[in-house]
């Protein structure tokens, strides 16, 4: 059986629309998401990525938290690093 990390349970959480809306409206998780990028590991990076953007395309206010956060700056560097 493969091991899982917390950020490897997206997949679970994201596929309840319910599951999914409770996450996000958690007040901690949106600039939690965001520091991750760049900061712990790349796997960190690509989960903390992909949970914000299924968060985001689905929830308004998550876009709004998330430019409120500085989430343009983490994604400018993510992409300069991966140009290197």
């Amino acid at each position: 059986m493969r091991g899982r990390t917390g950020f490897g349970d997206d997949r679970v959480v994201m596929s309840d629309p319910v599951g999914g809306f409770t996450f996000a409206s958690h007040a901690l998780i949106v600039p939690l998401l965001v520091k991750t990028i760049l900061k712990i590991s790349d796997r960190a990076t690509e989960y903390a990525a992909n949970v914000l953007m299924v968060l985001c395309s689905d929830l308004e206010q998550c876009q709004r938290d998330v430019v409120n956060t500085g989430i343009l700056t983490q994604l400018l560097l993510l992409v300069q690093s991966d140009c290197t």
